[in-house]
């Protein structure tokens, strides 16, 4: 017996209102949601409008997802929120279903005018001080403290992508396989084609309760949109420092930023231990080519995408989950995460004169690089009363800091966080990392649905033992976050019309 199913989508909503909370809401006051866009072949989908919501408090917060799919909300205050996403374009998909074999077709097509207007002028005059070692005398003309005018950026295109895939579930009793290809061409800034193979195993083996795992797939990420046409423009090239435009590595200044081409691989395994706990993880490592990044302009929040010659990314997961046993129920996870990028920059515009020693010197490690991250979850539910209590706890050893006392020392706004600076060698592979934090919460709550009242409470007490310290120091997406102080909170929710 077959079945054959078929869609096409002019306005596809790839995710539709996602009741979520922000990852972080168990350790402060106000959180990060992240996460991936995916069409229904795995691969990743640049470009979804994301939208952030809580139609009791207002808050609303936009987004993009990145070129790998990616997306994140900083800052989120700690509440429920719904997640709307939506993609315009063309996405035709057919799905035929025979026996052991689950087949999909389909494809993308997008078609995406830009219209870009950047300008700029200098209004600090120590920003670029002649007197300075970093001084850059292709701003100079655009310095307004000392006679220069504006610089003035416009440039229009139409971009075009599409994509075609072709994948089969096949399930043979313990085992299942998905096979497949997809085919991408994206034309802006440059044109590109990539042919990218998917193949995936899962055995499961039912004496001992195991499922393992492996997985490979090439995948293209088109490049981040956001200023592109400035950042791969002859205009562009005008403005980066001398030794840039004399640098036949760094294109003399003018690169355009190709997408990024990526093997990955995961191997994996899931165990059963008896029947309340269950313990995954995953190993897996990538390999890329143009490795995606983004640079701010100046000291400015505008980013430019940027990318680099390859990228070498690996890894391990690992998740114990305990399923409820006399009231107790809880979860821990450990990961570490290696990421080095390996110069010369071959796409965008870079204006840090400073950094162009290490951008065209040997590989160095990107802030998302951190020997292990770990984090413990503990809950119990007094009988059924309806009241439970929770603790929380997270390690983390500290991420990449691209920064050390010395370069902080004079900003007021960063100096507070030299303590919080480890410093190593300084080297590409050996950089100053963010010191080691624990922050633990402790809450205690009640849903008396139960008991015939529409009312739930909650009391945090977020990071219990006053840690101080910082997740980042002038990070590019968002300047230095900090650690929130001890915090009491209290939720209260009453349902007007009633639990259901």
């Amino acid at each position: 017996m077959s079945k054959f199913v078929s869609s096409i989508c002019f306005a596809s909503t790839i995710l539709l209102w996602i009741p979520i909370t922000p990852r972080t809401a168990l350790a402060e006051s106000s959180g990060t949601i992240l996460g991936h866009v995916i069409g229904p072949d795995g691969a990743a989908i640049p470009g979804v409008r994301l939208l952030l919501h809580n139609d009791i408090t207002g808050y609303k917060s936009e987004a993009a997802s990145g070129p790998d799919g990616s997306f994140r909300f900083y800052n989120v205050p700690f509440n429920p929120y719904h997640l709307h996403a939506d993609l315009d374009g063309f996405a035709p998909s057919f799905t035929w279903v025979n026996g052991a074999h689950e087949v999909r077709v389909g494809g993308v097509f997008k078609s995406f005018p830009i219209d870009e207007r950047f300008s700029f002028g200098i209004t600090d005059p120590a920003l670029n001080d002649p007197a300075s070692p970093d001084y850059n005398p292709n701003l100079a003309v655009y310095d307004l403290t000392r006679g220069g005018s504006l610089f003035d950026f416009h440039g229009q295109r139409t971009g075009t992508y599409y994509a075609a895939y072709v994948q089969d579930n096949i399930k043979l009793q313990d085992l299942t396989l998905n096979v497949g290809f997809r085919y991408d061409h994206n034309n802006l800034p440059t044109s590109a084609s990539v042919l990218e193979p998917r193949l995936g195993a899962a055995y499961f083996i039912q004496k001992t309760g195991t499922v393992l795992r492996a997985s490979y797939n090439r995948v293209f990420y088109t490049p981040e949109y956001e200023n592109i046409l400035l950042s791969s423009s002859p205009e562009a090239a005008s403005l980066v420092p001398p030794l840039v435009q004399l640098s036949r590595a760094l294109g003399g200044g003018q690169l355009l930023v190709p997408g990024e081409r990526q093997n990955a691989y995961t191997v994996g395994v899931q165990q059963a231990l008896g029947g309340h706990a269950r313990l995954d993880a995953d190993f897996w490592w990538r390999r890329s080519t143009g490795a995606g990044d983004q640079d701010q302009f100046e000291n400015t929040g505008i980013v430019f995408p940027l990318a680099f010659s390859s990228g070498r990314f690996d890894g391990w997961d690992v998740r114990l989950d305990m399923a409820q046993m006399h009231g107790f129920r809880g979860f821990l996870s450990l990961g570490h995460t290696h990421a080095v990028y390996v110069p010369p920059n071959v796409g965008g515009l870079f204006l840090d004169q400073a950094a162009i020693a290490t951008i065209t010197a040997g590989p160095f490690l990107i802030d998302h690089d951190q020997a292990i991250q770990a984090q413990l979850g503990v809950f119990y539910d007094i009988g059924k009363s309806g009241f439970w209590v929770s603790s929380n706890i997270r390690y983390d050893s500290g991420l990449v800091c691209g920064v050390g006392p010395a370069d902080i020392a004079s900003d007021p706004n960063n100096a507070f966080a030299i303590p919080y600076v480890v410093v190593h060698s300084g080297t590409g592979l050996d950089p100053n990392r963010i010191a080691a934090r624990t922050v633990a919460d402790f809450s205690v709550g009640a849903n008396l649905s139960q008991h015939g009242i529409p009312l739930s409470i909650q009391a945090d007490l977020l990071n219990a033992f006053n840690k101080q310290g910082v997740y980042n120091i002038e990070s590019v997406f968002g300047g230095t976050h900090v650690i929130p102080p001890r915090t009491f909170a209290v939720h209260l929710r009453y349902s007007f019309g009633g639990e259901k």
